[in-house]
């Protein structure tokens, strides 16, 4: 997938214009990115610093910072990033979800929604670089809000196909990567989507200790890791 394909008609003059989707102030993005702050600050309470990966114009790190966080931000896109919010412009990056270029461990979370599945189309060894560049710089966990159904046709229209990928593919692949587990998955409708949150092995650990709810979700992603 190339960035070319999100440029001023993707998010002036399509779907995104039309909806109100465009501006920090209008009322739907400020629901949208209330949702996503309040579920960031739900799971990772401490704060500190995030990234937000396919962020856009910057939105999220804006809403973020706000709120107490010290928030970052890529895209890939050359036109959102250069008509960014002038306010967070100095926190963004024009970078590739598969070649962060930052260090490892240097965010206590990296957040993304609705961005990692749109890699390259969907496909799913180009997904798990992103979701490895994604780990390697995150410390304390991931954020992610992904598509189950395509929602590409039925609801935002997307200018790409994109090839989505069954929620055992997001148990297992950051399973397999080996530093981060899955914590709490919460499936929603209209369209079908996931929010899914990892915490650092340590992390999870700490606060599942070796109870029976510990032993049960290694079954589980288990049991997702041999099922696809």
């Amino acid at each position: 997938m190339t960035s070319k394909i999100y440029d001023e008609k993707y998010f002036e003059k399509g779907w995104r214009s039309e909806s109100g989707h465009l501006t920090y102030e209008d009322p739907t993005q400020q629901y949208d990115l209330t949702l996503k702050i309040n579920t960031l600050n739900k799971f990772f309470p401490e704060k500190g610093t995030v990234l937000f990966v396919g962020t856009a114009k910057g939105f999220e790190v804006r809403k973020a910072r706000e709120q107490g966080w010290e928030a970052f931000g890529t895209d890939f896109s050359e036109y959102a990033i250069k008509n960014a919010d002038p306010t967070i412009l100095q926190f963004l990056r024009l970078a590739d979800t598969r070649k962060l270029p930052h260090g490892e461990d240097q965010f206590d979370v990296v957040a993304g929604f609705n961005t990692i599945e749109h890699i390259e189309g969907g496909k799913r060894d180009e997904i798990i670089s992103g979701l490895r560049e994604a780990s390697r710089v995150a410390k304390a966990g991931l954020l992610f809000k992904v598509a189950l159904d395509h929602w590409v046709v039925t609801h935002c229209y997307d200018p790409a196909y994109i090839q989505l990928q069954p929620l055992s593919f997001w148990i297992r692949e950051v399973e397999r990567l080996g530093k981060h587990i899955l914590f709490h998955a919460e499936i929603g409708t209209a369209p079908l989507h996931a929010w899914l949150v990892y915490y650092e092995k340590e992390k999870w650990e700490k606060v599942f200790g070796s109870n029976r709810d510990a032993v049960f979700w290694k079954e589980k992603i288990e049991e997702a890791i041999k099922s696809s």
